[in-house]
């Protein structure tokens, strides 16, 4: 991805505005100077933008960069480029309220994680054994797992593992699926 941080924010302020209530991020008219940026306004000006990549991000073309939508939802917002990543509150990555966002290191931001598509448990870190009839639960922290026990109770096993993330300094959204 190219450097985005090389567009400066009064020039983005020309280009886009924010909405940190919905999230949204919208084209603002160019001077209408020539019949292209006329046809521009007509077709672009005020509307929505940003488009779901495979990653589920939104993104946007500004000055030829492609950027994620939440990258410039913070630089309108904070009037400065984010130096580390922004983590989505909820899990997410669409919803780019200013409420849903917060700055995170690599370590801080696997602490908010959604459950993985394959989870059956609805928790992280809780998986059921067959072999043994039960449920173990573990948690991985600092490059250690950590096993937690097992449990014959689905509720006993993801109140460990919550017990667990309030120890380890997990966010409270780690594991869960969450809705807007």
């Amino acid at each position: 991805m190219a450097n985005f941080r090389t567009i400066p924010i009064d020039e983005l302020r020309q280009l886009l505005s924010y909405d940190a209530k919905t999230g949204c991020l919208y084209r603002l008219p160019k001077p209408s100077t020539n019949r292209f940026n006329k046809q521009y306004n007509t077709c672009y000006a005020g509307n929505v933008t940003g488009d779901i990549q495979a990653d589920g991000y939104l993104a946007t073309s500004v000055k030829g960069k492609r950027i994620k939508n939440h990258r410039i939802a913070w630089a309108l917002h904070f009037n400065e480029w984010p130096d580390r990543q922004i983590d989505h509150i909820n899990h997410i990555r669409t919803d780019n309220r200013i409420e849903n966002l917060r700055l995170a290191d690599d370590a801080s931001n696997r602490k908010n994680q959604s459950p993985p598509k394959d989870n059956t448990s609805g928790m992280v870190g809780v998986s059921w054994r067959k072999d043994r009839s039960c449920y173990a639960v573990y948690i991985n922290s600092g490059g250690k797992r950590t096993r937690l026990g097992h449990y014959v109770n689905l509720n006993d096993a993801i109140a460990a593992r919550d017990a667990a993330n309030q120890n380890f300094g997990f966010h409270p959204n780690h594991g869960k699926k969450l809705s807007k």
